[in-house]
C-alpha cells in the first residue's frame, strides 16, 4: 500500500521515477510524461516542474538522458 501512495507524489528523481514506473507498471516515459501532465515531475538541475514538451524531448534524445552519468 505504501508504494501506492508514494506513486502519487511528486517524483523530483530518476531512481524515485522508475520505482513509480515499477509500481504502476507502466514505462519510464509513459510514467514522466503522465507525472509531467499532472504538475508532479520537478526538474532535475532547478527549482521548478518540467513541461510536457521537455519531458517529449528528453525521452526523444538518449544520448541527453546519459549526460552527466557517463565517464569519458
Amino acid at each position: 500500500m505504501a508504494i501506492i501512495k508514494r506513486a502519487a507524489a511528486e517524483v523530483n528523481s530518476g531512481p524515485q521515477l522508475v520505482k513509480v514506473a515499477l509500481a504502476t507498471q507502466r514505462s519510464v516515459r509513459e510514467t514522466a510524461l503522465k507525472k509531467a501532465a499532472a504538475g508532479e515531475l520537478k526538474h532535475r538541475d532547478e527549482n521548478r516542474l518540467v513541461s510536457i514538451d521537455e519531458n517529449k524531448s528528453a525521452f526523444n534524445d538518449l544520448r541527453r538522458l546519459t549526460e552527466g552519468g557517463v565517464v569519458k
